[in-house]
């Protein structure tokens, strides 16, 4: 697991006292509890926050491993706008709706809302729609903190598998499109042969159920 947390302050991204947690990577949950203590808030601040710096981090600046799954979650307890028309919180549905993050869930304080009635229920929407999350901070904290759990089951991806297999002139590393199956169809490097009789059956244990 690795986790990024990328906080707003007023006017942008991070200020200095953000910088050592800003799109740092956490390895564990230890990490990331120890990483949310650090974070302070200013007290009776009436200014917007831009999130759209936020974002463009998380688009531009995080490292995100290729085939891996991506949630991302907006914590939101103030007032946030985007000033760069850009970059913002629907690039990232969109990329849900492509394939290119797992999920995006927003989860607000309790009363929270966008100012503008129909843009709230347009990104309300748009998340549901992905089935996803739109949520405030206290179904989060109480017994619907399983919702939060089986959201993330649900949308977790099946496991890539990756074999080496022989070719005549050399080593060749395929990603395969389905599970390795005894006398499967699956043509993953979509060649003349099937994934099964490409590998070399001989040193591949099948047991009773056909499972290897």
């Amino acid at each position: 697991m690795k986790a990024y947390i990328i906080p707003y302050d007023v006017t942008s991204l991070n200020s200095l006292r953000h910088s050592d947690i800003s799109g740092k990577n956490l390895n564990n949950i230890a990490e990331v509890n120890n990483t949310l203590d650090k974070i302070t808030y200013f007290d009776d601040i009436y200014m917007y926050c831009d999130r759209s710096q936020a974002f463009r981090k998380l688009i531009y600046n995080t490292p995100i491993r290729e085939n891996a799954d991506v949630y991302v979650y907006q914590l939101m307890n103030g007032r946030t706008e985007s000033q760069s028309q850009a970059i913002d919180n629907w690039d990232i549905i969109d990329g849900v709706k492509s394939g290119k993050y797992t999920a995006y869930s927003e989860i607000r304080s309790v009363n929270w809302k966008y100012d503008v009635a129909s843009y709230h229920i347009k990104v309300q929407t748009a998340i549901e729609t992905n089935n996803d999350l739109f949520i405030n901070i206290n179904e989060a904290e109480s017994s619907e903190l399983s919702k939060l759990k089986k959201h993330f089951k649900d949308k977790k991806t099946e496991p890539l598998y990756e074999y080496n297999i022989i070719v005549p002139t050399r080593w060749k590393t395929i990603t395969l499109k389905d599970k390795l199956k005894k006398g499967g169809k699956t043509n993953s490097d979509t060649d003349a042969l099937t994934d099964w009789q490409e590998v070399l059956q001989d040193k591949i244990k099948v047991d009773e159920h056909g499972e290897i």
